[in-house]
């Protein structure tokens, strides 16, 4: 697949390794602790209390789109993480998305292989970062709390000002 043509791509194992390391290394990340980001960034932390809004709205996904594009500047991706899932990078300037999900062949599973999803916007089960390849920026999810972890002031500015239409609540 050709990232100039395709909304996202399929990262290797060796990028989505090298990624993860940087991320969880910059973050602090932990999955398995109440406080899951320990780094000492400035979050902008967003509730999501109605969550139903967000199924199946493309107007939800332009908006956050548009966040993304507004901070990208001349980058043609950003990463988009899927805690212990595929990884991919993502253009969010390209609207037309391929059919999901995308079949992996791997020996090493039962039935040749798996399905790949790319991630929603909404923490809906797993943790979602969306990161700039600089890691200047970035939207984080967490899926139990049903929250968003916001760093950069770009992206800050951004989601602030689309955060009502997006049915965010800021937490304190």
């Amino acid at each position: 697949m050709n990232q100039q043509n395709e909304q996202w791509v399929i990262m290797s194992d060796d990028e989505q390794e090298k990624v993860w390391e940087k991320a969880e290394s910059i973050f602090k990340f932990e999955s398995q602790i109440g406080k899951v980001f320990l780094a000492n960034i400035d979050f902008d932390v967003y509730a999501i209390p109605d969550y139903r809004i967000w199924q199946g709205s493309d107007k939800m996904n332009r908006l956050i789109r548009k966040c993304f594009i507004s901070c990208m500047d001349e980058a043609s991706y950003i990463y988009a993480l899927d805690w212990n899932h595929a990884c991919f990078r993502f253009n969010p300037r390209i609207t037309y998305a391929p059919e999901q999900p995308v079949f992996a062949a791997d020996s090493r599973y039962s039935g040749g292989g798996y399905n790949i999803y790319f991630p929603e916007f909404y923490p809906n089960g797993d943790y979602y970062f969306y990161i700039s390849t600089d890691f200047s920026w970035g939207y984080l999810s967490h899926p139990w709390q049903k929250s968003v972890f916001i760093f950069g002031d770009k992206l800050k500015k951004q989601i602030d000002i689309r955060s009502k239409q997006l049915g965010f609540k800021r937490i304190e």
